[in-house]
């Protein structure tokens, strides 16, 4: 059986009524919900005017506030781009055969696809549990402090011109890239886990200037890097 599954494709590009949003809600469970919820937005979003309030109006259409139409948004997206690269994988999350969070989901779908391809693997082994892959934030546990040892001084060595390391043009832009994960990581769990619609003007201005400025210099340097091919 997969009425989970064969629902959220179902409704995947519909224009999801109420009504038929009532026939269906209590029969299917959450993940095949939040899917059908956020191609429901992402469907009607594109039938209305542009405008920041479209999830906001699309969100109160079926009961939620704005923040969660941006959650569930993001969500269908993961599941959508899963379905591309590991169709197994997005069924069994639909169907619940497998259960991660719409933040474990989203983390997912940013992986590349070998680390996608081995977290579906450990997904399907029962005796691996989801913490263990995606651990939840401050449960790491401290490591226990060791007494310090008093440090042995070691003799400097003359440099020479083999201890001189070896420049690599490559290496600015490899840390960048190493770094921008964690960049689209923080902003996501933001997107995630904060209600926007509660936080400060001074604080949603303050943010939205730093994401322009933000945007603007990923813009000239993907223009840089299109004129150097």
């Amino acid at each position: 059986m997969s009425r989970n599954y064969d629902l959220a494709m179902q409704y995947k590009d519909t224009h999801l009524t109420v009504e038929m949003f009532r026939t269906i809600q209590d029969s299917i469970n959450d993940a095949c919900r939040h899917y059908i919820l956020g191609r429901a937005c992402i469907t009607d979003k594109e039938r209305l005017m542009a405008s920041g309030d479209n999830l906001k109006i699309l969100g109160n259409k079926f009961g939620y506030a704005k923040s969660s139409a941006d959650k569930f948004v993001l969500y269908a997206k993961a599941i959508d781009y899963l379905q591309t690269v590991a169709p197994d994988l997005a069924k069994k999350i639909l169907e619940g055969n497998i259960r991660l969070s719409m933040e474990n989901t989203l983390l997912l779908s940013h992986k590349d696809t070998n680390e996608i391809f081995r977290i579906a693997g450990l997904l399907s082994d029962k005796k691996v549990k989801v913490a263990d892959i995606f651990p939840p934030r401050g449960s790491q546990t401290r490591k226990r402090s060791r007494p310090k040892q008093a440090a042995v001084p070691l003799k400097e060595k003359p440099a020479t011109i083999k201890d001189t390391p070896t420049y690599d043009p490559d290496a600015p832009l490899s840390s960048l890239s190493y770094t921008i994960p964690s960049w689209v990581s923080a902003i996501e769990k933001v997107f995630m886990n904060v209600d926007l619609s509660t936080i400060s003007v001074k604080a949603r201005y303050r943010l939205r200037k730093e994401l322009v400025v933000l945007a603007d210099t990923a813009g000239v340097m993907l223009d840089i890097l299109r004129e150097e091919k």
